[in-house]
């Protein structure tokens, strides 16, 4: 599976991260759209824990990072520029959240599964 997550997937969720920087507002909302779907979708749930280290390190970092450097405003008004830049920190960072709660809860499952600790998990 992380031989089909470096190919496949990790180079398409990076190209919906740099279409969530776009400067133009509606470009920014439907990348984060399917940016979410993507990254929280049941299939991805399998994933190695390497591959949900290279989701964080390669796509959710640099989103975030590049998130908190200025914009220009392309012909709207300055401040509209602005609040819809603050949305998609938003969606961004919460997204980091779910995506991180999902992968902790992920590992400790299949941490006691190891343990056959499922009963412990479970409660």
């Amino acid at each position: 599976m992380l031989n089909h997550w470096e190919q496949y997937h990790l180079p398409m969720l990076q190209a919906f991260s740099n279409l969530c920087r776009d400067p133009r507002h509606e470009v920014r909302h439907h990348a984060m759209n399917l940016l979410q779907r993507s990254l929280l979708s049941p299939e991805l749930m399998a994933l190695a824990p390497n591959a949900y280290r290279n989701c964080f390190s390669e796509v959710l970092f640099p989103l975030l990072t590049a998130l908190l450097k200025p914009f220009p405003s392309l012909g709207e008004d300055a401040h509209i520029t602005a609040i819809n830049v603050e949305e998609t920190r938003v969606r961004a960072t919460a997204l980091l959240a779910k995506l991180f709660l999902q992968y902790a809860c992920t590992s400790l499952y299949s941490l006691a599964l190891t343990y056959d600790l499922t009963h412990v998990v479970e409660r």
